[in-house]
Protein backbone atom coordinates (compact mmCIF):
# COMPACT_ATOMS: atom_id res chain seq x y z
CA UNK A 1 0.00 0.00 0.00
CA UNK A 2 2.54 2.09 0.88
CA UNK A 3 4.45 1.58 -2.83
CA UNK A 4 1.03 2.59 -4.14
CA UNK A 5 0.97 5.94 -2.32
CA UNK A 6 4.00 6.99 -3.53
CA UNK A 7 3.77 6.31 -6.69
CA UNK A 8 0.31 8.28 -6.58
CA UNK A 9 2.02 10.86 -4.57
CA UNK A 10 4.72 11.29 -7.46
CA UNK A 11 2.13 11.26 -10.36
CA UNK A 12 0.34 13.97 -8.69
CA UNK A 13 3.18 15.71 -8.94
CA UNK A 14 3.19 15.99 -13.18
CA UNK A 15 2.09 18.59 -14.98
CA UNK A 16 -1.81 19.14 -16.27
CA UNK A 17 -0.99 18.50 -19.66
CA UNK A 18 0.95 15.39 -19.06
CA UNK A 19 -1.63 13.88 -16.58
CA UNK A 20 -4.52 14.80 -18.79
CA UNK A 21 -2.35 12.59 -21.93
CA UNK A 22 -1.80 9.85 -19.40
CA UNK A 23 -5.88 9.85 -18.85
CA UNK A 24 -6.41 10.11 -22.19
CA UNK A 25 -4.18 6.86 -23.49
CA UNK A 26 -5.53 5.12 -20.58
CA UNK A 27 -9.00 5.54 -21.74
CA UNK A 28 -8.32 4.11 -24.73
CA UNK A 29 -7.04 0.56 -23.05
CA UNK A 30 -11.12 0.15 -22.67
CA UNK A 31 -12.31 -0.83 -19.42
CA UNK A 32 -8.80 -1.88 -17.47
CA UNK A 33 -7.89 1.83 -18.54
CA UNK A 34 -11.11 3.95 -17.46
CA UNK A 35 -10.64 1.38 -13.94
CA UNK A 36 -7.34 2.48 -13.71
CA UNK A 37 -8.21 6.01 -13.81
CA UNK A 38 -10.93 5.53 -11.05
CA UNK A 39 -7.96 4.04 -9.17
CA UNK A 40 -6.26 6.76 -9.31
CA UNK A 41 -9.06 9.41 -8.58
CA UNK A 42 -9.86 7.70 -5.27
CA UNK A 43 -6.12 8.66 -4.48
CA UNK A 44 -6.33 11.99 -3.87
CA UNK A 45 -8.27 15.05 -5.14
CA UNK A 46 -6.35 16.19 -7.22
CA UNK A 47 -7.57 13.15 -9.64
CA UNK A 48 -10.72 13.24 -8.83
CA UNK A 49 -10.45 17.01 -10.22
CA UNK A 50 -8.83 16.11 -12.90
CA UNK A 51 -10.57 12.78 -14.08
CA UNK A 52 -13.90 14.15 -13.50
CA UNK A 53 -16.31 16.68 -15.27
CA UNK A 54 -14.99 18.28 -18.57
CA UNK A 55 -12.24 15.40 -19.25
CA UNK A 56 -15.06 12.63 -18.85
CA UNK A 57 -17.58 14.93 -21.12
CA UNK A 58 -14.90 15.34 -23.58
CA UNK A 59 -14.37 11.55 -24.23
CA UNK A 60 -17.66 10.50 -23.93
CA UNK A 61 -18.64 13.29 -26.46
CA UNK A 62 -16.25 11.65 -28.95
CA UNK A 63 -18.59 8.68 -28.27
CA UNK A 64 -21.90 10.66 -28.93
CA UNK A 65 -23.01 10.71 -25.58
CA UNK A 66 -22.06 14.18 -24.22
CA UNK A 67 -24.32 13.46 -20.89
CA UNK A 68 -21.91 11.28 -19.42
CA UNK A 69 -21.18 12.18 -15.92
CA UNK A 70 -19.06 8.92 -14.66
CA UNK A 71 -16.02 6.88 -14.99
CA UNK A 72 -18.05 3.73 -14.67
CA UNK A 73 -19.87 5.08 -17.41
CA UNK A 74 -17.15 5.94 -19.93
CA UNK A 75 -16.00 2.30 -19.13
CA UNK A 76 -19.42 0.88 -20.12
CA UNK A 77 -19.02 3.29 -23.28
CA UNK A 78 -16.08 2.40 -24.32
CA UNK A 79 -16.06 -1.34 -24.08
CA UNK A 80 -19.49 -1.10 -26.42
CA UNK A 81 -17.43 0.96 -28.89
CA UNK A 82 -15.21 -1.99 -28.75
CA UNK A 83 -17.56 -4.56 -29.81
CA UNK A 84 -18.58 -2.37 -32.76
CA UNK A 85 -22.00 -3.19 -32.83
CA UNK A 86 -24.63 -3.60 -30.13
CA UNK A 87 -26.73 -6.14 -32.36
CA UNK A 88 -27.03 -9.59 -31.85
CA UNK A 89 -27.96 -11.38 -35.01
CA UNK A 90 -30.14 -14.19 -35.72
CA UNK A 91 -30.61 -17.49 -38.49
CA UNK A 92 -33.17 -16.16 -40.85
CA UNK A 93 -36.69 -16.95 -39.60
CA UNK A 94 -35.45 -18.25 -36.03
CA UNK A 95 -34.96 -17.56 -32.88
CA UNK A 96 -31.50 -19.48 -32.63
CA UNK A 97 -28.46 -16.70 -32.47
CA UNK A 98 -26.04 -16.63 -35.74
CA UNK A 99 -22.83 -18.57 -34.80
CA UNK A 100 -19.54 -16.32 -34.12
CA UNK A 101 -19.53 -12.47 -32.68
CA UNK A 102 -23.18 -12.88 -31.97
CA UNK A 103 -22.59 -15.44 -28.94
CA UNK A 104 -18.73 -13.36 -28.13
CA UNK A 105 -21.05 -10.20 -27.77
CA UNK A 106 -23.62 -11.54 -25.44
CA UNK A 107 -20.67 -12.94 -22.95
CA UNK A 108 -19.29 -9.13 -22.91
CA UNK A 109 -22.77 -8.07 -21.98
CA UNK A 110 -23.42 -10.18 -19.28
CA UNK A 111 -20.20 -9.30 -17.81
CA UNK A 112 -20.87 -5.30 -17.93
CA UNK A 113 -24.04 -6.34 -16.11
CA UNK A 114 -22.11 -8.22 -13.19
CA UNK A 115 -19.36 -5.64 -13.15
CA UNK A 116 -21.71 -2.53 -12.68
CA UNK A 117 -24.71 -3.40 -10.34
CA UNK A 118 -26.62 -0.54 -11.21
CA UNK A 119 -26.17 -0.43 -15.24
CA UNK A 120 -29.60 -2.09 -16.50
CA UNK A 121 -30.49 -3.45 -20.04
CA UNK A 122 -33.02 -3.20 -22.46
CA UNK A 123 -33.04 -5.65 -25.55
CA UNK A 124 -35.15 -4.08 -28.56
CA UNK A 125 -36.39 -7.53 -30.36
CA UNK A 126 -37.28 -6.97 -34.48
CA UNK A 127 -38.72 -8.48 -37.07
CA UNK A 128 -38.67 -8.86 -41.18
CA UNK A 129 -40.63 -5.91 -43.03
CA UNK A 130 -42.92 -8.49 -45.00
CA UNK A 131 -44.13 -10.28 -41.98
CA UNK A 132 -48.03 -10.03 -41.04
CA UNK A 133 -48.63 -7.47 -37.94
CA UNK A 134 -49.48 -9.59 -35.42
CA UNK A 135 -47.06 -12.42 -35.69
CA UNK A 136 -44.29 -9.95 -36.21
CA UNK A 137 -44.92 -8.63 -32.71
CA UNK A 138 -44.90 -11.61 -30.79
CA UNK A 139 -42.01 -12.85 -33.06
CA UNK A 140 -39.65 -10.02 -31.97
CA UNK A 141 -41.12 -10.62 -28.14
CA UNK A 142 -39.21 -13.95 -29.08
CA UNK A 143 -36.22 -12.81 -30.38
CA UNK A 144 -35.80 -10.29 -27.46
CA UNK A 145 -36.80 -13.36 -24.49
CA UNK A 146 -33.94 -15.45 -26.81
CA UNK A 147 -31.31 -12.83 -25.68
CA UNK A 148 -32.33 -12.04 -22.00
CA UNK A 149 -32.86 -15.94 -21.26
CA UNK A 150 -29.15 -16.70 -22.79
CA UNK A 151 -27.79 -13.35 -20.68
CA UNK A 152 -29.74 -14.97 -17.43
CA UNK A 153 -28.54 -18.39 -18.57
CA UNK A 154 -24.69 -17.00 -18.43
CA UNK A 155 -25.28 -15.43 -15.48
CA UNK A 156 -26.35 -18.59 -13.75
CA UNK A 157 -23.28 -20.26 -14.92
CA UNK A 158 -21.61 -17.31 -13.03
CA UNK A 159 -23.02 -17.70 -10.01
CA UNK A 160 -23.38 -21.41 -9.32
CA UNK A 161 -20.59 -22.99 -12.05
CA UNK A 162 -23.56 -25.15 -13.24
CA UNK A 163 -27.06 -25.22 -14.16
CA UNK A 164 -28.07 -28.10 -11.43
CA UNK A 165 -29.91 -26.35 -8.36
CA UNK A 166 -29.95 -22.55 -10.18
CA UNK A 167 -32.90 -20.83 -7.85
CA UNK A 168 -35.81 -19.76 -10.75
CA UNK A 169 -34.99 -16.53 -10.60
CA UNK A 170 -31.61 -14.75 -11.07
CA UNK A 171 -31.36 -10.88 -9.75
CA UNK A 172 -30.15 -10.11 -12.93
CA UNK A 173 -33.92 -10.51 -14.19
CA UNK A 174 -34.93 -7.63 -12.23
CA UNK A 175 -31.97 -5.38 -14.40
CA UNK A 176 -33.31 -6.98 -18.06
CA UNK A 177 -35.62 -5.01 -19.88
CA UNK A 178 -37.63 -6.62 -23.14
CA UNK A 179 -39.28 -4.14 -25.85
CA UNK A 180 -41.06 -6.13 -29.07
CA UNK A 181 -41.27 -3.68 -32.22
CA UNK A 182 -42.03 -6.28 -34.46
CA UNK A 183 -41.56 -4.74 -38.55
CA UNK A 184 -42.02 -0.91 -36.63
CA UNK A 185 -38.12 -0.11 -36.42
CA UNK A 186 -37.32 -1.73 -39.35
CA UNK A 187 -39.89 -0.03 -41.67
CA UNK A 188 -38.63 3.33 -40.02
CA UNK A 189 -35.09 2.63 -40.45
CA UNK A 190 -35.66 1.80 -43.96
CA UNK A 191 -33.72 -2.12 -43.48
CA UNK A 192 -33.54 -4.58 -45.87
CA UNK A 193 -35.99 -7.93 -45.67
CA UNK A 194 -33.24 -10.24 -45.28
CA UNK A 195 -30.50 -10.08 -43.17
CA UNK A 196 -30.51 -6.53 -42.25
CA UNK A 197 -33.71 -7.05 -40.09
CA UNK A 198 -32.29 -10.18 -38.43
CA UNK A 199 -31.51 -9.03 -34.71
CA UNK A 200 -31.73 -7.59 -31.28
CA UNK A 201 -30.39 -4.78 -30.67
CA UNK A 202 -28.84 -4.11 -27.01
CA UNK A 203 -28.88 -0.65 -24.65
CA UNK A 204 -27.20 0.16 -21.47
CA UNK A 205 -28.47 2.50 -19.39
CA UNK A 206 -26.52 4.00 -16.22
CA UNK A 207 -27.60 7.11 -14.13
CA UNK A 208 -30.61 7.87 -16.46
CA UNK A 209 -27.74 8.28 -19.72
CA UNK A 210 -28.68 5.45 -22.42
CA UNK A 211 -25.75 3.83 -24.36
CA UNK A 212 -25.00 3.64 -27.33
CA UNK A 213 -27.45 6.51 -28.33
CA UNK A 214 -30.47 5.20 -29.17
CA UNK A 215 -30.74 6.10 -33.34
CA UNK A 216 -33.66 8.40 -34.26
CA UNK A 217 -35.56 5.67 -36.10
CA UNK A 218 -37.21 4.22 -32.91
CA UNK A 219 -38.76 7.76 -32.24
CA UNK A 220 -39.85 7.52 -35.72
CA UNK A 221 -41.64 4.18 -35.34
CA UNK A 222 -43.02 5.11 -31.54
CA UNK A 223 -44.58 8.19 -33.29
CA UNK A 224 -46.65 5.60 -35.20
CA UNK A 225 -47.11 2.85 -33.20
CA UNK A 226 -51.05 1.89 -32.38
CA UNK A 227 -51.72 -0.92 -29.65
CA UNK A 228 -53.02 -4.33 -30.75
CA UNK A 229 -56.92 -4.37 -31.18
CA UNK A 230 -57.62 -6.38 -27.98
CA UNK A 231 -55.72 -3.53 -26.18
CA UNK A 232 -53.76 -5.77 -23.76
CA UNK A 233 -50.37 -4.17 -24.10
CA UNK A 234 -49.26 -2.43 -21.41
CA UNK A 235 -47.86 1.35 -21.86
CA UNK A 236 -44.83 1.99 -23.40
CA UNK A 237 -41.59 4.05 -21.35
CA UNK A 238 -40.84 5.70 -25.08
CA UNK A 239 -41.90 9.34 -25.99
CA UNK A 240 -44.48 9.26 -28.03
CA UNK A 241 -45.57 5.20 -27.99
CA UNK A 242 -43.90 2.40 -28.76
CA UNK A 243 -44.53 -1.30 -27.02
CA UNK A 244 -44.50 -1.70 -23.95
CA UNK A 245 -40.85 -2.25 -21.98
CA UNK A 246 -41.15 -5.69 -19.91
CA UNK A 247 -38.74 -6.66 -17.11
CA UNK A 248 -37.77 -10.18 -17.33
CA UNK A 249 -38.53 -10.44 -14.06
CA UNK A 250 -41.96 -10.55 -14.91
CA UNK A 251 -42.27 -13.04 -17.81
CA UNK A 252 -43.35 -16.49 -17.41
CA UNK A 253 -42.16 -19.33 -19.10
CA UNK A 254 -45.80 -19.11 -20.79
CA UNK A 255 -45.45 -15.30 -21.50
CA UNK A 256 -42.51 -15.96 -23.68
CA UNK A 257 -44.24 -18.36 -25.97
CA UNK A 258 -44.58 -17.77 -29.71
CA UNK A 259 -47.69 -15.98 -30.65
CA UNK A 260 -50.11 -17.77 -33.21
CA UNK A 261 -49.65 -17.69 -36.55
CA UNK A 262 -45.58 -17.40 -36.12
CA UNK A 263 -44.88 -20.07 -38.84
CA UNK A 264 -46.23 -17.34 -41.03
CA UNK A 265 -42.97 -15.45 -40.86
CA UNK A 266 -40.97 -18.51 -42.13
CA UNK A 267 -40.97 -17.01 -45.66
CA UNK A 268 -41.13 -13.27 -44.11
CA UNK A 269 -38.16 -12.68 -42.83
CA UNK A 270 -35.91 -14.74 -45.14
CA UNK A 271 -33.54 -13.53 -47.90
CA UNK A 272 -35.45 -12.98 -51.52
CA UNK A 273 -34.37 -15.37 -53.97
Amino acid sequence: MANIDLACSSLANLPDDLLDRLGTLLVSDLAGGVAALASLAASCQRFRDLFAGEFIARHASLRGVPSLASLEGLAVLETLTALGTNRVFFLDAQCLFRPGASLKRLCVFEALLHRHPKLTLSIEGHTGSKAPERAARGFSHQRAAAVADEILRRARQRSLGHERGVPAEHPLAHRVFLRAWGKAVVLAAGWGAGSESLHAEIFFELGGVVMPPRPTHYAMAASTWSLPRDGDEAPSALAGGGPALLPLSSLGSDARDLADGVDALALADRLPP
